[in-house]
């Protein structure tokens, strides 16, 4: 019903359909063509707004949009530099604005995050991007182009980090309600979120302990307590989780740079990604339970090898392996197998496993890394055939996964499986595609990762979802519009 392309014959369309007249499903087309309409809008805006600066004086060619469209003159040149960027940068963005193929918040995205970048890198990243930003929101935009960004250029992305955390800073500032703002700004990540796991890790220890504030106010107060020197009572929750940081092998042991990925955060330079792996070593995780043991007046207890969990991709992001390991391969020496401590062998390779308690193992490199998917080290790595499938099922009626069943699903979602939804593994439930008490087995073709939103929203209204191949989900809304939601990769 709403076929014109974006303007001004689609603004008729729209303005002689009577919404309450129509059935559900029409009522989600002319959603869909209000937001084109609104990109098209917002990019003849951007053009006007252009044209008129480029007719002032240069010093004041923000002046003439801020009057006319009653904006700050900060908010007019910001719009200003916006309109300018993409009409002479980057022109297939603001194409594809006009279009309504996007919208202004992922335009937007695309001038932000890649204003830093050579003009050449930009374009190559627009090139290559665009086309899947069409079906992306602008949170999953931002995230794959800083990723890209960090790998066409390291070195700079690596100059542009040290410049921002020397601007690092804390603010202050007030709300209408006459409630108040903290924050910190430009803080190096791995501290950002070690603060962070502190905060949350005392709010959920007072909880446990039976206050009845949420844990939001906890974690609020628990922020504000710390950092004014009030005495806390009751201890933080026991953490005995997993390094929540993704990095390529190569990246691990030194031979490139291509960025890791911290949960919570998004995608941080290979050096940082590199301190964060190396505070997770024996020694390291020993340091951090001394000192807090030291902060809290307790005994030292004995350190726990940190778990590290490995993924194998092949070339197209698909998973083919991933395992457990107590050792981590150490920057400079020749990776080499990594022998999972619950995960079957590998076909040809020894069962043997490493001794949690045995110091003298925990920080060296094992002798074989299975890595049939890495092409971004050749020659360094040691390739052997590896099977492309997840573990078997023990019992495809039993109602839970097993351990190695939920770290596969973990590993090949990553992240919530509804459209748009980026909330990370850790904090999802494992799903049944088919309910399991309607016959739906406990394989990972019937298994995915909801976050608890989502993990509602299918159970308890008429949404359908249903696995196209193991880890493509199609889901169904009551009006029978359609969307794909599959994996990225690494």
């Amino acid at each position: 019903m709403f076929e014109e392309a974006a303007g001004p014959g689609l603004a008729v369309a729209l303005a002689t359909c009577d919404l309450s007249q129509v059935e559900g499903g029409t009522s989600v087309d002319a959603l869909v063509a209000a937001g084109r309409l609104a990109s098209w809008a917002q990019a003849m805006l951007l053009t006007a707004t252009a044209t008129v600066a480029d007719r002032s004086p240069a010093d004041f060619s923000g002046d003439e949009v801020a009057f006319s469209l009653h904006l700050t003159r900060r908010s007019a040149e910001n719009q200003v530099a916006l309109a300018r960027d993409l009409r002479d940068r980057l022109p297939m963005v603001l194409a594809a604005l006009r279009e309504g193929r996007i919208d202004l918040a992922r335009a937007r995205v695309f001038s932000d995050v890649l204003t830093p970048a050579a003009d050449h890198i930009a374009r190559a990243l627009v090139d290559k991007l665009l086309p899947k930003a069409e079906g992306w929101t602008a949170g999953q935009l931002r995230a794959r182009l800083l990723k890209e960004m960090l790998t066409a250029d390291p070195d700079a992305a690596a100059a542009r980090y040290q410049r921002s955390v020397r601007e690092r800073r804390v603010y202050l500032g007030g709300n209408d309600d006459t409630t108040a703002n903290i924050s910190a700004i430009f803080l190096p990540p791995q501290r950002a979120a070690a603060a962070y796991e502190r905060v949350d890790a005392i709010a959920r220890g007072l909880k446990n302990n039976g206050d009845e504030r949420t844990l939001d106010q906890l974690r609020a107060d628990v922020f504000c307590d710390l950092l004014s020197g009030v005495a806390i009572t009751g201890a933080p929750i026991d953490r005995q989780g997993v390094v929540e940081l993704l990095v390529p092998l190569d990246t691990l042991t030194g031979q490139t740079d291509t960025p890791g990925h911290l949960n919570g955060y998004g995608p941080v330079v290979a050096d940082i990604a590199r301190q964060v792996a190396t505070a997770q070593t024996a020694q390291g995780v020993q340091d951090a339970a001394q000192a807090l043991a030291a902060a809290r007046h307790l005994p030292v207890a004995p350190a726990v090898a940190t778990q590290w969990r490995y993924r194998v991709y092949d070339t197209d992001g698909r998973l083919l392996y991933t395992g457990i390991t107590h050792i981590r391969p150490r920057t400079g020496q020749r990776p080499s197998q990594l022998t999972g401590t619950d995960e079957p062998p590998l076909p040809g390779m020894p069962t043997g496993q490493d001794p949690p308690d045995d110091p003298q193992r925990r920080d060296q490199t094992p002798p074989v890394m299975p890595c049939h998917a890495i092409p971004e080290a050749p020659g360094i790595l040691r390739i052997r055939p590896l099977p492309a499938n997840p573990p078997p099922s023990r019992d495809p009626t039993a109602r839970h996964p097993s351990a190695p069943m939920r770290r596969w699903i973990a590993a090949r979602d990553t992240t919530c499986r509804a459209p748009g939804c980026t909330h990370p593994a850790r904090t999802c439930d494992i799903d049944h595609t088919k309910d399991h008490h309607h016959g739906g087995p406990t394989t990972d073709d019937n298994l995915g990762l909801l976050c608890r939103h989502h993990h509602r929203l299918k159970h308890e209204t008429d949404h359908q979802v249903a696995q196209t191949e193991p880890g493509t989900f199609r889901w169904t809304t009551p009006h029978g519009k359609t969307h794909d939601v599959t994996g990225e990769g690494p």
